[in-house]
Order: structure tokens, then C-alpha cells, then sequence
């Protein structure tokens, strides 16, 4: 067993160890079960044997302040959200925008990214691109809706990175939103500088389909005699609560399927029900758990 793991369970009070033993005991033989399994065996061999992708190469070397906690998130965020409009306030030498292209380049799902900046101090090869940016040379918010037109719709990512002052900071995030999609992630960068944040809670406050997700990258970075800078916020917009059927269902269609919507599939999972204890679904089936 995991030392860490062992170590807490030592501290636990003795009741409670009463309650978990039959579980711990059973999960253990699970594991026992999963390991003697030649292609589970052969799956956990192949998760560490992942190619990394292209873009990834370009995090390192992108023209910008940020940290390298920063850039792996951005790249990370863009990867994982798979945006198709990506709008980004703050150009300045290209940095963030060069690590977003390089995000949707590896995705391949025709994602653009726009910068609107009325002095962008892009010296970078236009080809290290891929075709994905487009340059608008103009003040936010009021060049925001030209940004929009040259994608054809709202933006599902957008990345604010402007003034550091609270009155453009605030006239960023309202005009970003304007056009922003149903669902879109907004992330500000800065977000520590007091004006920044003040911005922020402010708009959160007043916009109930603006949800506030927190630093998710958290440490600030000192200029001059306050530590106003770094930091990553990250706002979402839309509904409380995510509805998960849209994204999955594009995968079930592929398959030739129709997303289930079976209660009994609450408590299943694969290898629960295979190694340690069959749901409801899986016992109307016959599932025995393997030994």
C-alpha cells in the first residue's frame, strides 16, 4: 500500500476504520484481479507511451511574460476546450497567440484565433501560425465586433491581456462578452493587479450567467514595489450547470448510437462492476465479477 495512504490510515479513528476495512479489502483484491488481466496490463503500458504533440515544442520559446506554469495551462486549456473562435485582447509581441495557434494547429478542428491590439509588435515568421491568426489593429471593446465578423460567429475562448487599469480591464471583459458564445471560457491574464480583479468581482456581480472559477494559476509576480502581476482568472459564461449531452453527443452519433439516458446507469462503471461489484444494470445482464 502507498505509504501516504497508509500513514492517514494509521491517524484515523478506529470506528472509522471499521466502516472502511470491508471496503479497502475489496478494493485491494480488485486490484489484485486488474493486474492479473493481460490487456489491462497492456492499456496501463500504452498510457505512458503517449506522442506529444507538435505545438507543445513552441511553449517554451513563445515571446511573453507569462511563466511556464502559464503557458502549459494556455496551451493545456486551449488542447482540452478545443475552441473553434478564439478571441484574444493584447497582442503585444505575439506570445500567447503563438501558444493558442500552436494549441489549435495540434487540435485540427479549424479553430482561428483573432488579436485585436492597436499596436501588435508581432516579429515572428507568419508561418509559425498555421494560418489560424488574423490581426485587428484597433482599441477594444470598439474593435471587438470587426474581430467577430472575420470568424463568422461568437467567440468560445476568449483571452484577455490588455491595459492593466480597471476601466479598460472592465470595458475588455464587457465587450469580450458581448460576443461571446453560449458556453465560451474566459481567461485574464494579470489578474492580480487590484484595478484587474476590482473589474472582475464587479462584473461577475452584475451578469448572473458570468461565472467566476478562480486563479488557476495563483502566484503573483512582483513589479516594481507590488505584486500586481501574473496570474491566470477564469471566468465561464452560460448556465449554472453544465448540460454534458452536447459534447458527448457527437461521439455516440459517430458510433451509431443514441446517448443513453438510463437511470440505472448512475452507479456504473466498467471496471467497478467487472472487479469488485456489479451494478444494478449489470446484474439484470449477468455480469459476475471477475476473479
Amino acid at each position: 500500500m502507498n505509504e501516504t495512504i497508509l500513514r492517514t490510515w494509521r491517524r484515523l479513528p478506529l470506528p472509522v476504520k471499521q466502516q472502511l476495512r470491508p471496503i479497502a479489502e475489496r478494493v485491494q483484491t480488485a486490484g489484485k484481479r486488474i493486474r492479473r488481466q493481460p490487456v489491462v496490463n497492456q492499456l496501463a503500458e500504452s498510457r505512458f507511451k503517449l506522442q506529444l504533440p507538435a505545438g507543445l515544442s513552441t511553449v517554451p520559446y513563445a515571446p511573453s511574460e507569462m511563466s511556464l506554469e502559464e503557458r502549459l495551462f494556455l496551451y493545456s486549456l486551449v488542447r482540452g476546450c478545443a475552441p473553434r473562435r478564439v478571441l484574444e485582447v493584447g497582442t503585444s509581441e505575439g506570445g500567447s497567440a503563438l501558444i493558442i495557434s500552436a494549441a489549435l494547429n495540434d487540435n485540427d478542428n479549424g479553430g482561428q484565433i483573432v488579436t485585436v491590439d492597436p499596436l501588435p509588435r508581432i516579429e515572428l515568421d507568419p508561418a509559425q501560425f498555421h494560418g489560424r491568426l488574423h490581426i485587428v489593429r484597433g482599441f477594444s471593446p470598439e474593435a471587438i465586433s470587426t474581430a467577430a465578423e472575420m470568424v463568422d460567429g461568437p467567440f468560445d475562448f476568449i483571452v484577455i491581456d490588455g491595459v492593466h487599469i480597471h476601466d479598460q480591464a472592465r470595458k475588455d471583459l464587457e465587450g469580450a462578452l458581448a460576443h461571446a458564445d453560449e458556453h465560451a471560457f474566459i481567461l485574464l491574464h494579470d489578474s492580480f493587479h487590484f484595478g484587474v480583479s476590482e473589474a472582475i468581482r464587479e462584473v461577475v456581480e452584475q451578469e448572473p450567467r458570468l461565472h467566476d472559477c478562480g486563479y488557476v494559476c495563483n502566484r503573483p509576480r512582483p513589479v516594481g514595489d507590488l505584486a500586481t502581476h501574473a496570474g491566470f482568472r477564469l471566468l465561464r459564461w452560460g448556465p449554472e450547470v453544465v448540460d454534458p449531452l452536447p459534447l458527448v453527443a457527437p461521439m455516440w452519433e459517430s458510433l451509431g448510437k443514441v446517448p443513453p439516458h438510463d437511470p440505472a446507469l448512475i452507479n456504473h462503471d466498467i471496471y467497478w462492476c467487472q472487479y469488485v461489484e456489479p451494478c444494478a444494470r449489470c446484474q439484470a445482464l449477468g455480469v459476475v465479477v471477475a476473479t
